[in-house]
């Protein structure tokens, strides 16, 4: 006989019916948080370290989340010659409908007037909202390769799609219910 009652029966069969509708809609997201970006920079003063430029992600965290996205700046300080801020950049998946948040860090260095040896009075004006864009691109990064996840990385994995159907081995209590199949 099953522990189960009917009514938690129903509800496993709600949740299991809800996974079937959901999971081609994730996985459709997934691949567009996925794809190639189509604006690649590179940075001569970083080794030609590629990148998608602050206004390109910003952009594409408008049009993938429909504007539901925040930036909040948790730190920000004057360290040594440079200009640190860490932040956390909160998206609304428009699929679950529940926020992810991703950290990001940023630094630039100060500019010091070549004439005085002393920080440029323009400095801070400039070099915060420069150490914060560059936060919250490398909190972008972390969402999918549109945003420019592996572009100086050697080995590109992108999107895996899980093909085990984990939540009927989970409900049929199988015990190796996470294992991916990578092929």
């Amino acid at each position: 006989m099953s522990d189960l009652t009917i009514e938690n029966q129903n509800r496993l069969h709600d949740i299991a019916k809800t996974e079937e509708i959901l999971k081609p809609l994730l996985e459709g997201f997934m691949q567009k948080l996925n794809k190639k970006p189509k604006s690649v920079k590179q940075n001569p003063y970083a080794q030609n370290a590629k990148y998608v430029p602050i206004e390109v992600v910003e952009a594409l965290l408008d049009s993938i989340y429909s504007g539901n996205w925040q930036w909040e700046i948790t730190s920000a300080k004057l360290e040594g010659n440079s200009y640190i801020v860490v932040g956390v950049l909160s998206v609304l998946n428009p699929i679950t409908k529940t926020w992810l948040k991703r950290s990001g860090i940023g630094a630039v260095p100060i500019e010091i007037s070549k004439d005085t040896g002393q920080v440029s009075s323009k400095a801070m004006h400039k070099n915060v909202p420069a150490a914060s864009a560059f936060a919250r691109r490398n909190a972008a990064q972390t969402l999918g390769e549109s945003f420019g996840r592996n572009l100086n990385r050697s080995a590109e994995f992108g999107f895996i799609e899980d093909k085990t159907d984990n939540f009927e081995k989970m409900l049929r209590g199988d015990k190796n219910n996470h294992e991916i199949d990578y092929a």
